[in-house]
């Protein structure tokens, strides 16, 4: 969500984000809903990561 153009997600994922009103589709491109939720979509996926990333550092 880092993006300021569209993005590209996989179609079941879009249409339940779209139905909850957090996106808007054109075609298989899609922009989060407002400012807000893509402030929020950068954070936690931010967060997202830096877990996964600590999760493969304990495994070796």
């Amino acid at each position: 969500m880092n993006a300021t153009n569209y993005v590209k997600l996989e179609p079941v994922l879009a249409c339940k984000l779209q139905d909850m009103g957090l996106i808007h589709l054109d075609g298989d491109r899609s922009t989060s809903a407002c400012e807000l939720y893509r402030l929020y979509f950068r954070q936690y996926l931010k967060k997202s990561e830096s877990l996964n990333s600590n999760r493969v550092e304990q495994l070796f």
